[in-house]
């Protein structure tokens, strides 16, 4: 529960949600009159997935974007993940580092990501298991290199 103090409503109470994603808004004396008059009880948060970051895939436990380290060259501060409070960006969520003025949108660190993990070659080897002589059949038959005389 807050008060609000702008100057058009200052002084009314209002119910918030404690997760920031989620957003939820309600004035305390109209929550009260609904629930009065319908005698039900309060609906209960129901998580779908990370409350911090909004992403269905992790729990707000394994969240790839809470305390990761500055991406500036030197820096070895931390970036938290915040959420806009500004009128022309209000709710977006950005990135920003505790030491040094390091800022991200966290849409544009989320595609960095994508569009970095599509480009990075795999890793891999693979193994081959067969006879030697069944390796040379089939180079002699494909490129010619020994003949059937020998």
């Amino acid at each position: 529960m807050l008060t609000s103090n702008t100057d058009a409503i200052s002084g009314r109470k209002f119910l918030t949600c404690q997760y920031t994603i989620c957003r939820s808004f309600q004035w305390l004396d109209e929550a009260v009159a609904e629930n009065i008059s319908t005698c039900s009880t309060p609906k209960q948060h129901i998580s779908e997935g990370c409350f911090e970051c909004g992403a269905t895939d992790h729990w707000h436990s394994k969240c790839p974007w809470l305390k990761i380290p500055c991406r500036v060259e030197g820096c070895s501060g931390v970036r938290k993940l915040k959420t806009s409070g500004k009128k022309c960006s209000h709710g977006e969520q950005f990135l920003r580092c505790n030491d040094c003025p390091d800022f991200q949108w966290l849409k544009d660190a989320k595609k960095e990501f994508e569009d970095h993990k599509e480009s990075t070659p795999i890793n891999a080897r693979i193994i081959i298991e067969a006879k030697v002589a069944d390796i040379c059949a089939k180079i002699d038959k494909r490129l010619g290199l020994f003949s059937s005389s020998q």
